[in-house]
């Protein structure tokens, strides 16, 4: 593109460039923040925030990577492809889970809308969780569709200045954030 000039893959090559990074700044924020924390079958409000929320973007950024290769195409599948891609990754992330955890899954909380449904592992949290996901991309990719000159130079500085952020946030969170804290909401769910 920087050789011949042509800028028709701009977009596409932002938004795989803007994907990748943003799951790696989630990473970084998620194994220094929730993930390294002790393991309980019920989370933390705080891990399950966070852990809601990495699971949300990670599928959104497999959807938007995806959807990147099929920008020229019609609406439909453009937009509807990389739903469905965002949607399977997320419910392969809660297979997985499942799998390490014997057919079990980390809840979020307890309550009817935190627990099990029945024949199945997920909760409607989980439900609403995959959900997301596909919005999320659903979103993402419909507003590159509908803006011709896009990305402009301010929104690629302001994606990786907020990627940054998130990267630097994950471990500044953990240093500050008193271990005890964690002990003392989990003490709420014993």
């Amino acid at each position: 593109m920087i050789r011949t000039g042509d800028l028709s893959q701009k977009p596409p090559f932002f938004l795989r460039g803007a994907s990748t990074t943003a799951l790696v700044a989630l990473c970084v924020f998620a194994n220094t923040t929730a993930f390294f924390r002790q393991a309980a079958p019920i989370q933390t409000p705080l891990a399950s925030i966070l852990t809601g929320i990495f699971f949300v973007f990670f599928g959104a950024s497999v959807g938007v990577y995806a959807g990147s290769y099929l920008l020229k195409k019609s609406k439909y599948l453009s937009i509807g492809i990389p739903i469905l891609i965002s949607i399977c990754i997320t419910v392969l992330m809660y297979i997985g889970e499942a799998i390490m955890m014997l057919r079990n899954l980390y809840r979020f909380g307890i309550g009817w809308f935190f627990g099990e449904l029945p024949g199945i592992v997920l909760a409607p949290v989980d439900i609403l969780i995959i959900l997301l996901s596909g919005a999320t991309t659903w979103l993402i990719l419909n507003i590159v569709r509908k803006c011709e000159s896009w990305p402009g130079k301010r929104i690629i500085i302001a994606v990786f200045v907020l990627c940054l952020l998130i990267v630097a946030a994950g471990p500044i969170f953990a240093m500050t954030t008193p271990k005890s804290m964690d002990d003392d909401i989990l003490g709420c769910y014993r």
